[in-house]
């Protein structure tokens, strides 16, 4: 049988299909806990560029980097 009634069980596989899917991308997505060492301590972000300073603190690059052209 052609038509609209024919097509519904296979749309509703591929729903399904898509609904995993997306169920398992949400699930790689959720944040994680990040600990407070991989963490700026100013900006709260985790570290991507990060320094030590000669007192052995670390911080984020750009923000130590910022805070020094203002002094």
């Amino acid at each position: 049988m052609d038509g609209p009634i024919g097509t519904v069980e296979p749309n509703s596989n591929q729903i399904a299909a898509l609904n995993h899917v997306f169920a398992k991308a949400y699930e790689d997505d959720k944040p994680a806990e990040v600990p407070d060492y991989l963490c700026c301590k100013v900006t709260l972000d985790i570290y991507r560029d990060l320094v030590i300073t000669p007192s052995g603190v670390t911080y984020e690059r750009a923000v130590i980097l910022e805070h020094l052209c203002e002094i």
